[in-house]
């Protein structure tokens, strides 16, 4: 598989720490189970080997150990590769480390297409890791505890985006109306698959305790400032963690993965 600037993101993808474990070339050739001298001519086309190129069998497990999404690794922007590896997806790194698959609590509800715009169709057992295609109408069906603190999050091949709830909702505060309730709230405004073709995944956060994470937090992942983000992305990320492993209440990451692809 042809990477361009292979060197250069991996250059990118160590300093990021965005797999704490992998921050240089011979630890990403163990987790890969080749020689180090095998990764250098991946980048160098030393050996005999094609400069700038992965082998396809090992290009997927490089993608899944630092987290990168295959379309951002060809992209042949450096730019924008080293967008998408801003320490915010660190953060982001460390929520889906602590979250759980729980289809009770979060799963996606396709529209009926026979009856579109009235009837949702529920696909139980066809929810993680779902397929949708492009143009299609979805909401998220949730069941928390009602009053408990949410953060919705949406992550597609490019980026990670904070979904504003209080929009979504029609509400004034961040928190569950009810103890099952729907997102978008309102049927005739769903969610419509238009945008990148790929792997996504929605996040939710919950937070049950009186004391839970300031909403001025969540404030700060919907800030249009990439520094910001950031930094909120890693409290976020770190607060949870230590909510979890003290058992402050119930603090609770729930991931609904899912993939959009062509018609």
């Amino acid at each position: 598989m042809k990477i361009p600037y292979l060197g250069e993101k991996l250059k990118i993808l160590y300093a990021s720490r965005r797999n704490p474990d992998v921050t240089n070339d011979s630890q990403l050739a163990q987790m890969l189970g080749v020689a180090r001298s095998t990764v250098s001519s991946w980048k160098t086309g030393s050996g005999g080997m094609t400069a700038e190129a992965v082998p396809d069998e090992h290009f997927r497990p490089l993608c899944e150990i630092f987290g990168v999404d295959a379309v951002a690794f060809l992209n042949p922007s450096l730019g924008r590769f080293e967008t998408h590896a801003q320490p915010e997806r660190s953060g982001w790194t460390l929520l889906l480390r602590a979250s759980e698959l729980d289809s009770g609590a979060l799963r996606i509800e396709r529209e009926n297409d026979g009856m579109r715009g009235i009837a949702w169709q529920q696909r139980p057992n066809d929810r993680v890791g779902e397929v949708l295609a492009l143009g299609t109408a979805f909401r998220l069906a949730m069941r928390v505890p009602a009053d408990s603190l949410l953060l919705l999050l949406l992550q597609d091949p490019t980026d990670v985006q904070c979904i504003d709830l209080r929009a979504a909702l029609g509400q004034n505060s961040f928190r569950a109306p009810a103890t099952e309730f729907f997102v978008p709230a309102l049927k005739f405004s769903p969610y419509v698959t238009t945008d990148t073709i790929g792997a996504h995944c929605w996040l939710v956060v919950m937070e049950q305790t009186q004391t839970p994470w300031r909403e001025s937090l969540i404030d700060d992942l919907l800030a249009a400032e990439s520094a910001v983000r950031a930094k909120a992305f890693l409290d976020l990320a770190h607060q949870i963690d230590r909510r979890q492993t003290a058992r402050l209440g119930e603090a609770r990451v729930i991931r609904c993965p899912f993939e959009v692809v062509r018609r």
